[in-house]
């Protein structure tokens, strides 16, 4: 079980900020029911339902509570602290949420909150010669990155483009301590030696899953790895091969090494389904294989006929991030 604690450390912003009503909505963090205690003292809360009397809560798996904060100065000046939700979850025992305000005399007052994420990001991109040396996939990369690093997740990525599934380049992921350029030369660097026509993508994915190198950063190092959201990423402008011929058998697969079957997305940039694709930007066949996998899995199929891949590579990664927060203000 879960136990939330909200502290009186926080309340102290109660007494310099004025904004009414920003909304604050957390998730379960985990499959087990939750139970919520609050401490109310100094700060008006309320709930839409009018349950706050019915304390504790206790929280079916992914349900959601929602909590309205009431602030109002008393002295104009600016204050920050810290909204402490802790919890014995195993992934996430401390959830902060960052609070700072300005109250201002005869001016609109504000207040801001920052929430951080609760999972964690991993994803593995697997693509071709064809689709390195397209002349839209390095300037397309940048938008992919900006998003991770603007989502402040803990994310790690990887590239891959042999059939085995192995890693590249001089490291064996790239991760949030990079910016946005160095992640893009990163990814260049580990698809340099791309030769070949990989056509086996979701082998490749299948592959680099049993490869004791990738479980251990991907999996193995810790819970909060365990754990985390991963995607598979494909980008070929070819009809997939794969050996099994069947996405089930393969997002079977992905689903052996998580608990959680929402934690695997297989996302896409091929050929439209069912003609394939031809334009101005190039031509691909069908990818049925890839898009089967990507509809099992809830993830994104995105076409390799876009003139401007930054437009695919910035769905894929709002989908590679998904709902790993929940925050919402009024």
């Amino acid at each position: 079980m879960a136990i939330f604690s909200i502290f009186k450390d926080a309340l102290k912003l109660a007494e310099a900020c004025g904004v009414v009503e920003p909304i604050v909505e957390y998730p379960s963090p985990s499959p087990e029911a939750i139970r919520a205690l609050a401490e109310l003292s100094g700060l008006t809360l309320t709930s839409p339902d009018g349950d706050l009397t019915a304390l504790p809560w206790t929280l079916a798996p992914y349900q959601n509570r929602t909590l309205t904060l009431s602030y109002a100065p008393t002295d104009r000046g600016a204050l920050a602290d810290v909204l402490q939700i802790s919890t014995d979850d195993p992934v996430t025992p401390l959830t902060e949420v960052l609070l700072s305000g300005t109250a201002r005399i005869d001016e609109e007052n504000s207040i801001t909150y920052d929430v951080g994420p609760t999972q964690n990001i991993t994803a593995v991109f697997a693509l071709n010669q064809i689709a390195v040396h397209d002349r839209r996939f390095e300037p397309a990369l940048p938008a992919f990155f900006d998003y991770l690093n603007d989502a402040r997740v803990n994310y790690r990525v990887s590239f891959l483009h042999e059939q085995v599934g192995e890693v590249d380049g001089d490291v064996l992921y790239i991760d949030e301590t990079f910016t946005t350029d160095e992640a893009v030369a990163t990814a260049l660097a580990m698809v340099d030696a791309a030769t070949g026509d990989n056509d086996y993508l979701l082998d490749t994915f299948d592959n680099a899953l049993g490869m004791a190198e990738n479980q251990e950063w991907l999996i193995e190092e810790s819970d909060a790895w365990a754990q985390s959201r991963l995607s598979f990423i494909a980008l070929n402008s070819d009809q997939e091969q794969s050996s099994d011929g069947n996405a089930t058998v393969y997002v079977n697969r992905y689903l052996a090494y998580k608990e959680d079957s929402a934690d695997i997305l297989v996302h896409a940039v091929s050929g439209d389904v069912p003609r394939g694709c031809s334009g101005a930007s190039g031509s691909a066949e069908s990818a049925q294989l890839l898009d089967d996998a990507a509809v099992l899995t809830g993830g994104t199929f995105t076409s390799w006929c876009t003139s401007d891949w930054a437009v695919n590579f910035e769905q894929i990664a709002e989908a590679v991030v998904g709902d790993v927060q929940s925050f919402a203000l009024t």
